[in-house]
């Protein structure tokens, strides 16, 4: 499973703690937003007018909505589903994909825990399972339909999803479906056997996504929305901890350091972790990298190994985690040496421009020409310019003036003064 689409609603009755064995419906303008298992039963469905509650279920008990009690308990949702997963994007009110990747044992405890979080805060949650976002809200929907509680669509694709009818396309795919339905096409498996340029030009461009999800391709990406990604150094451990929340939680971490080096062109030097125990023992460990590293899968790696070596028996409640890393790390070095070895020439006579004659005589960086190492040894020999460091430096002169008027000047070859004016500049 790489991929969740979480449904869950409830949150107002779950705020109001209302009991299930009694039928309970949340009012909104004398409209029912919300209804308990009990009351569904019964046949009380979200919609219904307070009249026709009454005649249906007498002994119904109405509450009044609260938005910022639901807003409360969504974020309380949201943030037991963030323990779990790499990234947290919620869709609507009610529907959230989920990043599931990381696991062991392909997230399958992981998501026990999960549905046992809505049941405990008293949450309707189901679930579909895909490969990507589409696969995995279709698999909801057929869940909903179904009356399951997960259902999952894996590999391979094609073969899981032909039988399939389009109508379990999310509500936004609902002018593409009709499209396709007009042409015959209802279930995954038409689309199966026609070409991506007869199905664009029948049913319109909408449906290239819905013809990759037919052809067993599908978009994993899960956007971080919730919480906001950022860089956090600290955090409080939940009181039920398993190893699949740990690799979740590092891999998290990891994938916001390399976002952050990345910015800043940088590596990894040292990674530090500090466990605080619930007895309020303290232990830290540290990782030196060499070379430094900017990989989210090593950074991860390197976490989880000072992660294997805390004290099993001691509950951990708190970490605390801290990268150094360097602006010029030789990780930097190394790739632009693989770049272009002329690159480090180049680098290296800049350096050595800027120590003898000022920052001045630094110039900016122009396109390489395969002669141009040639003529940068031939013009700027120390023994040429040490006889003028002193008059670039007092009269503020620059290393292009000081080629104009002696070699550039005499120069014969009209395409070699070209290029000697291209480098100078």
């Amino acid at each position: 499973m790489k991929t969740l689409c979480v449904y869950a609603s409830g949150f107002m009755l779950s705020a109001y703690r209302a009991p299930e064995d009694a039928p309970a419906v949340v009012l909104r303008n004398e409209c029912v937003v919300e209804v308990n298992g009990t009351a569904r039963q019964m046949g009380v469905a979200p919609g219904m007018v307070v009249s026709a509650v009454k005649a249906i279920c007498p002994r119904a008990v109405f509450l009044q909505d609260d938005e910022s009690a639901g807003i409360s308990q969504r974020e309380r949702w949201l943030k037991r589903c963030a323990r779990w997963a790499l990234a947290v994007e919620p869709v609507d009110e009610q529907v959230t994909l989920l990043d599931w990747r990381g696991f062991a044992d392909g997230g399958r405890a992981a998501l026990s825990a999960l549905l046992a979080d809505g049941e405990a805060m008293g949450l309707d949650v189901a679930v579909g399972c895909g490969e990507g976002r589409l696969s995995a809200q279709v698999a909801l929907k057929y869940a909903l339909q179904s009356g399951r509680r997960a259902v999952a669509v894996a590999q391979p694709l094609s073969e899981r999803l032909a039988r399939l009818p389009l109508r379990l396309l999310p509500d936004s795919y609902a002018g593409v479906v009709e499209r396709c339905w007009r042409l015959g096409w209802k279930t995954f498996s038409a689309l199966q056997t026609v070409s991506l340029s007869q199905a664009t030009a029948l049913a319109g461009r909408d449906v290239a996504p819905v013809w990759y999800l037919a052809q067993g391709y599908d978009y994993p990406r899960v956007q971080a929305i919730y919480p906001p990604p950022e860089w956090q150094s600290a955090g409080d451990f939940p009181e039920e901890l398993t190893d699949e929340m740990v690799s979740a939680l590092w891999c998290r971490l990891a994938v916001q350091v390399e976002k952050r080096l990345r910015e800043c062109s940088a590596g990894a030097t040292q990674i530090e972790l500090r466990l605080h125990y619930q007895n309020g023992a303290s232990q830290r460990w540290e990782a030196l990298p060499h070379p430094p590293i900017q990989c989210a899968r090593d950074i991860a790696f390197h976490l989880m190994r000072l992660w294997c070596r805390r004290q099993p028996s001691l509950r951990a409640i708190r970490w605390q985690v801290r990268v150094v890393w360097e602006m010029n790390s030789p990780f930097a070095q190394r790739s632009m040496e693989e770049t272009s070895c002329r690159h480090t020439d180049l680098q290296r006579t800049l350096q050595s421009l800027h120590v003898r004659f000022g920052e001045r005589a630094c110039f900016r960086l122009t396109p390489f020409h395969d002669d141009w190492n040639r003529l940068m040894r031939r013009f700027y020999e120390p023994s040429d310019l040490s006889l003028y460091s002193g008059g670039l430096h007092t009269a503020g002169a620059t290393v292009s003036d000081y080629l104009r008027s002696t070699h550039m000047a005499g120069a014969g070859d009209g395409a070699v003064g070209g290029d000697r004016a291209v480098v100078a500049r």
